[in-house]
C-alpha cells in the first residue's frame, strides 16, 4: 500500500500474499523454482528488495522455460514481480508485468472469470500510484462487477478490490463515499482471518482517515490504535509495518494537540526506521518518505533534509514532477524550509505543490485546500496577522 498520502508496505504486502502464491509448481526445474520463491520472500521481510526481484525473475524464467509465456500459472509470479517493481519506483516495468498478467488470463480464462479481476485489482492499484484515477476507477469497477454477479459476499477477493477501491476513493477526497465501501472490506476480512491479523491494518488505518476526515475522531483514533497493537504483537517491534502504524497515530495525536504523546511516538518510529536508510541498502520510496517525516518531526533538520532531497529525486525520476506525490514532498520541504525560519522558501514550495495538485486533483479536494491553510498562515506571520 501502499499512501497512501500512501501507502502500504512491500514487506506486509509480500510476506503475507496467499502461500499459494510462493508454492513451488510440479514442474522439472520444481527444486529451483521453490528455492527461488522461498529466497525472494526471505530478501523481501529483510528488506532486500532488489534481491527478491532477482529471485522471482529467476523462477519466472524457469515457468516461462517449461510452459511457455502464455500460462496461466505465471501470473501470481507476474503480479509478485509487478509489486516488487512498482515499490522499487519501476513503474514501466510493473506495468507490462501487470498487462502480461492480465492478458494472459483474459485470453486463457472463460470472460468474466474471477481471477481476472484480481489481475485489473493490481493494475488499478500501480495506476492509481501514477495519479491515472480515471483509469483505475474504471478497472476497479470492472473487478466489481464481475465479482458481484460470480462471488459469494464474504469472498477474500471482492475484500481486495473494496480495498483497492477504498483507498482510491481517499486519494480523490470521497471519504464519505468509500467509509461504507471499506467497513464492508473490514467486515469480509475479519471473518476470513480474525480480528487480529495483521493484514487487516491497511483496511483499518484506510478507514480510520475516512472517519477523521468525515469529522470522527474518536473513531479514528481507535481504529489506529486497534492497527497498531495488531502489528506489534503480530510482528514484533521492529518491523517497517510498525514504524508506519506507529506514525499514523503520531500525526492523528498531533492533529489533535497531542504535541508529547506525537513525539513519543515518532522516537519509537525512528528507532525502526534508521536501521533502513542505510548507504549500503536500496530504499524503496515509502521507508525514504516514513524517515524523512519522522526526523522531521523530532527537529532532525540534516537528516530530514537529506531523505527528502532523495525522495523527491526519485519521484521526480520516475513519476514526473506534476505528480501528486512531488507536491507532497514538497509540502514536507515547506515545513523543513520554515522550521529553520526560510519562510520565503517555505511559501515558494508551497505554491509549487498547490499548483500541482490544484492541476491534479482540483481545487476543491482537501489536500489542495490544505496547502492553501498553510499558505495562509504564512501570510497571515508575514503581515502580524495570523490566522
Amino acid at each position: 500500500m501502499k499512501t497512501l498520502k500512501t501507502l502500504g508496505c512491500l514487506t506486509l504486502v509480500l510476506f503475507f500474499r496467499p502461500p499459494a502464491l510462493w508454492a513451488a509448481e510440479p514442474l522439472i526445474d520444481g527444486s529451483v523454482l521453490e528455492a527461488s520463491r522461498i529466497s525472494a520472500m526471505n530478501s523481501a521481510n529483510a528488506g532486500l528488495f532488489s534481491a527478491a526481484l532477482q529471485s522471482e525473475q529467476k523462477a519466472l524464467k524457469i515457468l516461462e522455460r517449461e510452459l511457455g509465456p502464455i500460462h496461466p500459472d505465471l501470473v501470481p509470479i507476474l503480479n509478485d514481480i509487478g509489486t516488487l517493481d512498482r515499490d522499487l519506483a519501476l513503474y514501466e516495468e510493473a506495468e507490462e508485468n501487470y498487462k502480461w498478467g492480465l492478458a494472459i488470463r483474459e485470453r486463457c480464462l472463460a470472460p468474466g472469470d474471477p481471477a481476472i479481476t484480481e489481475s485489473l485489482d493490481e493494475l488499478a492499484a500501480l495506476e492509481s500510484d501514477l495519479g491515472r484515477y480515471a483509469e483505475a476507477s474504471l478497472d476497479y469497477q470492472k473487478a466489481l462487477e464481475i465479482q458481484r454477479k460470480t462471488l459469494a459476499p464474504g469472498s477474500l477477493l471482492l475484500a481486495d478490490t473494496l480495498q483497492g477501491m477504498g483507498n482510491l476513493g481517499l486519494r480523490r477526497g470521497q471519504a464519505g463515499q468509500v467509509q461504507p465501501v471499506l467497513e464492508e472490506c473490514l467486515k469480509i476480512r475479519e471473518k476470513a482471518w480474525g480480528n487480529s491479523d495483521p493484514r487487516l491494518v491497511g483496511t483499518l488505518e484506510d478507514l480510520a482517515r475516512a472517519f477523521f476526515l468525515e469529522g470522527d475522531a474518536g473513531k479514528a483514533e481507535e481504529l489506529l490504535k486497534k492497527g497498531l497493537a495488531i502489528r506489534q504483537e503480530a510482528l514484533g517491534p521492529y518491523r517497517a509495518e510498525v514504524a508506519d502504524s506507529l506514525e499514523a497515530l503520531a500525526v492523528f495525536d498531533r492533529s489533535q494537540g497531542r504535541s508529547q504523546e506525537a513525539t513519543l511516538l515518532y522516537r519509537q518510529a525512528w528507532t525502526i526506521r534508521k536501521k533502513m536508510i542505510g548507504p549500503d541498502l536500496y530504499v524503496n520510496l515509502p521507508y525514504l518518505q516514513g524517515a524523512a517525516k519522522t526526523a522531521l518531526a523530532l527537529g532532525d533538520f540534516r537528516e530530514a533534509g537529506t531523505l527528502l532531497q532523495r525522495v523527491l529525486a526519485l519521484e521526480k525520476k520516475f513519476l514526473g514532477g506534476g505528480h501528486p506525490q512531488v507536491a507532497f514532498c514538497l509540502e514536507d520541504m515547506a515545513g523543513l524550509s520554515e522550521a529553520e525560519g526560510d519562510e520565503a522558501k517555505a511559501a515558494s514550495q508551497l505554491m509549487e505543490a498547490e499548483t500541482i495538485l490544484e492541476k491534479d486533483l482540483g481545487p476543491e479536494h482537501p489536500d489542495v485546500k490544505h496547502v492553501q491553510e498553510k499558505l495562509d498562515r504564512l501570510e497571515g506571520k508575514k503581515t502580524g496577522h495570523p490566522s
